[in-house]
């Protein structure tokens, strides 16, 4: 998720916005820890502790409750309502190239097999959701195939934590307005 908090950053500062007036308010800490977890639990994960991976759809859930936080605290709700036709394309997109793979997502590792976050082992652990991608695997461009070297994303994911962008956008724009006098 740090991708898309630095996403929000970057567009915040080039609309002229000061994006670390963020970390004035309580609401991006619970987050932060999120991330934390998220980290330490893909560094277990490369390294092989496969016990994790049963918490990944918690800690999924977990990320995407936190936005309840920001929407109702600064009353984001019409950024919450596209956020959530967001997140509903993405899943559909997900579901998708899983229908046509027997109910898995296909993956494949570039960057993190460099990094040393990729664990082709994961694919046969209980509960698993992924396999590698081949020529076998079907609707492979909308497989996990975005790999930032500790993750790999598909565009059905990107375009769901497109949320997260705009939620921690509207939250700088609004803490400048409420800090910083505007822009």
């Amino acid at each position: 998720m740090l991708p898309f908090l630095i996403a929000a950053f970057v567009i915040a500062w080039i609309k002229g916005y000061k994006p670390f007036v963020i970390f004035r308010s309580f609401i991006i800490y619970p987050f932060l820890a999120l991330e934390i977890v998220f980290w330490v639990f893909q560094y277990l994960s490369a390294k092989g502790n496969l016990d994790v991976i049963r918490y990944a759809g918690i800690l999924k859930t977990g990320f995407f409750l936190y936005l309840i936080l920001p929407v109702f605290y600064f009353k984001l709700y019409r950024s919450a309502i596209f956020g959530c036709g967001l997140v509903l394309v993405g899943t559909l997109l997900n579901k998708l190239v899983m229908n046509a793979n027997g109910g898995k997502m296909p993956v494949k590792f570039t960057f993190s097999n460099l990094t040393g976050f990729s664990n082709e082992a994961t694919f046969s652990a209980p509960g698993a959701i992924h396999i590698g991608m081949s020529e076998q695997t079907k609707m492979n461009f909308l497989g996990d195939i975005f790999d930032f070297g500790y993750c790999v994303m598909s565009i059905g994911d990107i375009i769901m934590k497109a949320y997260f962008v705009i939620v921690f956008y509207n939250m700088i724009v609004l803490l400048n307005n409420r800090y910083c006098g505007g822009k």
